[in-house]
């Protein structure tokens, strides 16, 4: 009976420092999670997931060994968590799917939401976010509008996630659907179809393995490809944690980690007169690409100047109405604008994918070229990147719960980076951690851009040497305050009470209307926060006060 006793309390102890060494692992580092998040995985010891076992370059069993793009952004995941994730072995996405909806796996690599997926599973943010292409046989170049084809056909696989969206999107087109990628490139090899819907790594690793050395990207979809994780939707606390594991992979993890896949290092010697026609080439494309941004920056210009001009004709109500509708409008032309950039940007990446190829294949490629391709290729998904920026800014308002303060931060700052570095002015911020707070992210954007705005304004008319501002957050246990600081030289103290109404203005230089800070101040109030200004050192600050969510 003692020796009973002694070997329970014994497996009673290991169990409770087994325990406290995943707490320690998992308070042993700043961490996204509040502690009933930490409490769940220090519980659960690993998580399981299910992936396409077929699917490269994005996911794949190879001697049960898992590959692929996604297999780097697991491994971040797991060191995220603190806590191992074991892929479940499958032969098929099918069986995957199935695995999911009997509970046999937490999550589900790389799930784009359908409506029979809804019902066993809960999707976080997309951390995929893939341009879908037309791919056309040939060896010379061609561009495709998918509105314009009439009577050809166009391929898809069947089992794409996009297959519902394409169909209701173009309902026009005669769609060809294939059981697998194989079977739709062979039928555009034998000129079945006219072109195939795919996305576009998918393509650029079809090319690279070199079995389809003739596939061109010839036109671009405005739909896109976002993948995230599927979480089990019987567990809550789970899909809280994996939501904010897919909000805190950082554009430059991205692309790091995809551009591991798509270059392969050859150290050879370099046709110098191929490589002088390849750059070029590059260049031509680059010079055109210039041209239409030009032309799209002052239609863009102009569109700014007219709508000030019809502001001015208005009083106080229809002003602040017409700013509003301002977004929906310029909404829809960066959609327009953003379709346009898209298609340069999708040639310029399948150029240098083109470019990459063929002097692999030459054998005429070192490290300094790969270098300037790899460039490149983080330089168009930048201004990709800043393309959504923009037309997320413009875009629909929808009402949130809550919204992560450091990304509103971010595409704000994004916005208006040109401008900022135009003039030489230093931007600080000075916390990285992700803080959330009750407020619509379109709402508290606008909020950003206008204070920031103002800040650079005075900055510049004011001819404020070594230009700056600050950005801070003070935390509390239920509120967070948002500083934004500059150094020109602060607000005169009879108009302190008086930069919140409506028309009031100093900025003379640039004849402003006054209706900016006004605007800031109504946002505030209807995100439930309050926006305050003082002088503090060499400059204004204008603080910010919201409720936190976690």
């Amino acid at each position: 009976m003692m020796i009973r006793k002694n070997t329970y309390q014994k497996k009673s102890i290991f169990i409770a420092f087994f325990l406290f060494c995943i707490q320690l692992q998992l308070y042993a580092q700043p961490s996204l999670f509040n502690e009933e998040e930490l409490s769940y995985l220090a519980k659960k010891k690993y998580l399981t997931i299910c992936i396409d076992p077929n699917w490269m370059p994005y996911d794949a069993l190879i001697e049960n060994k898992h590959t692929g793009i996604n297999s780097a952004f697991l491994k971040i995941t797991s060191d995220k968590l603190g806590i191992p994730i074991h892929v479940v072995p499958t032969s098929s996405w099918e069986m995957s799917q199935n695995f999911a909806k009997k509970r046999r796996c937490d999550l589900l690599s790389l799930a784009g939401i359908t409506e029979e997926r809804k019902s066993y599973l809960k999707f976080t943010d997309p951390y995929f976010d893939v341009m879908i292409i037309l791919a056309t046989i040939g060896d010379e170049s061609t561009t495709i509008d998918i509105e314009a084809i009439e009577d050809e056909a166009i391929g898809i696989v069947e089992n794409h996630t996009y297959l519902d969206t394409i169909e209701t999107n173009y309902p026009s087109i005669n769609l060809v659907k294939f059981s697998t990628l194989k079977q739709a490139q062979v039928a555009l090899k034998q000129k079945k179809i006219y072109a195939l819907i795919e996305n576009l790594p998918t393509i650029g690793y079809e090319i690279q393995k070199g079995e389809y050395d003739d596939l061109r990207v010839s036109g671009t979809l405005k739909e896109k490809l976002r993948l995230g994780f599927g979480v089990r939707n019987d567990q809550a606390i789970l899909f809280n944690i994996m939501q904010k594991i897919s909000q805190s992979f950082d554009l430059h993890q991205k692309q790091e980690i995809q551009n591991r896949w798509f270059a392969v290092r050859y150290q050879k010697q370099i046709n110098k007169k191929l490589l002088y026609k390849v750059i070029i080439a590059f260049t031509f494309v680059l010079l055109l690409f210039l041209l239409r941004y030009i032309i799209i920056h002052k239609t863009n210009k102009n569109l700014s100047k007219r709508v000030q001009e019809e502001v001015q004709k208005s009083q106080e109500k229809d002003r602040i109405l017409f700013e509003q509708n301002k977004l929906a409008v310029m909404g829809e032309m960066l959609d327009n604008i953003s379709h346009q950039w898209r298609q340069p940007l999708a040639e310029i990446n399948a150029s240098v994918m083109m470019i990459d190829h063929r002097l692999h294949q030459t054998d005429m490629i070192d490290k300094a070229i790969e270098k300037e391709l790899l460039s490149i290729e983080q330089v168009t998904q930048y201004m990709s990147n800043t393309i959504d920026d923009f037309r997320n800014f413009y875009g629909k308002d929808q009402e949130e719960l809550s919204c992560n303060i450091q990304e509103c931060l971010r595409r704000a700052s994004s916005i208006l980076s040109a401008s900022l570095q135009c003039h030489n002015i230093d931007l600080v911020f000075h916390h990285q951690k992700p803080i959330y707070v009750k407020a619509s992210s379109m709402k508290l954007q606008q909020i950003i851009i206008i204070i920031l705005s103002n800040a650079k304004d005075i900055l510049v008319e004011r001819h404020i040497e070594n230009p700056k501002i600050n950005i801070d957050l003070v935390l509390t246990q239920t509120h967070c305050t948002l500083n934004i600081c500059d150094n020109g030289g602060g607000i005169e103290i009879e108009n302190l009470e008086k930069v919140f109404e409506p028309y009031f203005t100093t900025n003379k230089k640039s004849q402003g209307r006054g209706l900016g800070l006004y605007i800031a101040k109504t946002l505030s109030k209807d995100i439930q926060g309050t926006l305050q200004t003082h002088n503090k050192f060499k400059g204004a600050c204008f603080a910010l006060t919201l409720k936190r969510t976690y």
